[in-house]
């Protein structure tokens, strides 16, 4: 049932919603061929081509499987309808938050993954053999024709890559961790932005993508249900109000000066005794 030979595949997705894999199947300037694959069927569907020229590197589906990204080489990004079968060219002018142009950066470091969290952010992992970084697009994700996309640099694209080799795959855990892959190494990205090896593969070679089966749809252990800053004389008085907050123990409070690259903690609020029901917190910032 497969159709067809395949050439470089990549930029695997899946939807977990209906156990089906989409992904370039050949990865070719000039001959691509998108595909899905239907885990519960075993069948195999050719779908409509994409609007890119070059190879693509990076893909996924979205958390709630009505659609596909994905990032060529050049840095051009797409959307693809998963229910319409149709491609939205989405735009190539990227930048950072300082307002500097990814073009060359995505050009250099040709190789890397993204995925999708649970609240609808955009992760993308751009690598070669030398260095690597990581970037952030904001929800709502845009799915029509963009003059401008920015990107939140969230690991600059200078850190050295481990062992001279490129990342390949980005995914997340159910729990909301970040995991990176080379060619033959797991690694997991850590809350300050470093990275700890994890472990080779078992098979040499599987670590050139990498696609989530589970999203953090609930990144804290606790409901949300308001949060606001209230601006005060010389300071600023956070109140927010949670429910179900299981195995709660304490909040940490961060401060960012920097457009939130850097966080520092600068106060401690305990939980509750009572994990169960809502409850109201406030801490003033001087």
């Amino acid at each position: 049932g497969y159709p067809g030979s395949t050439s470089n595949s990549n930029s695997i997705g899946l939807a977990i919603q209906t156990s089906t894999f989409y992904f370039f199947q050949n990865n070719t300037s000039g001959s691509q061929k998108f595909v899905s694959f239907n885990g519960n069927t075993n069948t195999y569907t050719t779908l409509a081509n994409s609007p890119i020229s070059g190879s693509d590197v990076r893909g996924c589906v979205t958390a709630d499987g009505t659609g596909y990204y994905c990032l060529d080489a050049s840095g051009t990004l797409c959307y693809y309808n998963i229910a319409g079968n149709t491609w939205v060219k989405i735009g190539s002018n990227i930048v950072n938050q300082f307002g500097t142009n990814l073009a060359s950066t995505f050009s250099n470091l040709n190789t890397g993954d993204m995925a999708i969290d649970g609240l609808g952010k955009l992760w993308i992992v751009a690598s070669n053999s030398s260095n690597w970084g990581l970037y952030m697009l904001n929800a709502p994700l845009p799915t029509t024709a963009q003059a401008t996309i920015t990107l939140k640099q969230e690991v600059a694209p200078t850190q050295p890559t481990p062992g001279g080799t490129f990342f390949a795959g980005i995914a997340y855990n159910a729990t909301g961790q970040i995991y990176l892959s080379t060619l033959n190494d797991l690694y997991l990205l850590n809350n300050n932005l470093t990275i700890t090896h994890v472990g080779a593969f078992s098979v040499a070679g599987v670590g050139s993508d990498l696609t989530s089966c589970n999203y953090p749809f609930s990144v804290l252990p606790v409901n949300l249900t308001n949060f606001t800053a209230t601006n005060q004389a010389n300071s600023v008085l956070l109140n927010w109000m949670v429910t179900s907050s299981e195995d709660l123990n304490l909040f940490e409070v961060e401060r960012s000066t920097n457009n939130g690259i850097d966080w520092n903690s600068i106060g401690l609020v305990m939980g509750p005794e009572d994990n169960f029901n809502e409850q109201h917190y406030l801490f003033k910032v001087l």
